[in-house]
């Protein structure tokens, strides 16, 4: 229960530390070194204005970015969402039992899939042509939430500060006081990068100034000064990195949870919609399920629009509940979902022909009619 308390009380004080950071950071910038040194002791009057006007458009960008973030859920499986049966094992689904109610209801097929909207749309051939994959359990049922008690989608994830799932998780982050996923990462990208220029900035026309005025004009050192020069350079080069870092998760459409996992994905590869027909394929450890190329991920999370990469608006696609697959590991997984289908159906047939040290199947085909009336009436007599 500590724990939790801690975590709780640190996501709710995080966002307040970094407005009064961003807020003191502007202040002491724009009045103390830009104002009244650079323009009024300095005499520097247009390089002042610029100085103010470059930082103010990526402070605001910055703001901007967060209090979207802030106010923008990542995005959970929704509570209302009928739940599905889950059909049983492959070993028993394979035993000629009942099929089961329904399929997975989050799966991925080229024919059903609109990729400029990133939406399933529906599947009018029946059997259809390409088959359904899903991310699944190891025994080919669909990932199940047994805190939520609901149907996990491919890429989801159950955050234990938040208490709930959250679609496509990237990480937990407190300061922004929640989940960073599907629905607000590319707020979260944007705040980040737009946070590291605001602070460079900051630090690449702070320092010269201070150096400047202190060693050749003989200004008295402003504590304030310093103060900003080490906060913009922590957090400049940090959020530097950051931006990097997720910048290449972006491109290469990964997350945070996904780049660390060191256990395979089991796919489920359903040649029907009956929920009865399929096979559970593990992938290799790594495999970049989900990358389509460095455009078609990169709109995935930023959006389609040009303009609308550079501003914190919602313009990304899809909903989360469902991700195309890599082209390359959509044909091996189908291509390796029917090899084992074909064996299991040789197995089968292997198991039903008599060998050769079992004894000789009994007749039983009735005899003749006149035979049987024959034999019936010897007994009788």
């Amino acid at each position: 229960m500590a724990p939790q308390i801690g975590a709780v009380v640190v996501d709710r004080t995080l966002p307040f530390v970094s407005l009064a950071i961003l807020g003191y950071t502007w202040y002491v910038y724009v009045f103390r070194v830009c104002i009244s040194a650079i323009y009024n002791d300095l005499g520097k009057k247009a390089e002042a204005v610029v100085f103010i006007v470059v930082a103010c458009i990526f402070w605001v960008f910055s703001l901007w970015s967060y209090a979207i973030v802030l106010t923008t859920g990542p995005g959970t499986p929704e509570k209302n969402y009928p739940q599905q049966v889950q059909p049983p094992p492959l070993a028993e689904a394979n035993a000629n039992l009942p099929p089961p109610a329904t399929s997975p209801p989050f799966a991925y097929s080229p024919e059903g899939f609109d990729m400029q909207k990133m939406r399933q749309v529906p599947v009018l051939s029946d059997p259809p042509t390409d088959p359904f994959v899903s991310v699944t359990q190891h025994d080919g049922r669909p990932r199940f939430c047994e805190h939520c008690q609901r149907i996990k989608p491919d890429r989801a994830h159950h955050c234990r500060e938040c208490d709930s799932c959250t679609l496509k998780m990237d990480h937990h982050c407190p300061w922004v006081s929640g989940c960073v996923g599907h629905g607000n990462y590319k707020f979260f990208f944007l705040f980040v990068v737009y946070t590291a220029l605001y602070s460079l900035w900051v630090f690449a026309t702070t320092l010269p100034t201070v150096i400047d005025a202190v060693t050749k004009r003989g200004f008295d050192v402003d504590v304030q000064w310093i103060v900003t020069i080490v906060l913009a350079f922590l957090f400049g080069f940090l959020l530097l990195a950051f931006s990097g870092v997720h910048g290449y998760y972006i491109l290469t459409n990964t997350t945070t949870i996904e780049s660390i996992s060191d256990r395979p994905y089991y796919l489920r590869v359903d040649f029907d919609r009956t929920g009865y027909s399929y096979q559970i394929v593990a992938t290799d450890i790594g495999e970049k399920l989900w990358g389509l190329g460095y455009s078609a991920n990169w709109r995935s999370v930023m959006g389609n629009s040009v303009i609308g990469w550079f501003f914190p608006i919602r313009n990304v696609l899809g909903n989360g509940f469902t991700y195309p697959f890599n082209s390359e590991v959509y044909d091996k997984t189908v291509r390796r979902a029917r090899e084992q289908s074909h064996m299991s159906g040789m197995q089968q047939n292997d198991s039903t022909l008599p060998s050769m040290d079992s004894p000789p199947p009994k007749d039983t085909t009735p005899a003749p009619m006149s035979r049987r009336h024959s034999s019936e009436t010897d007994s009788l007599v």
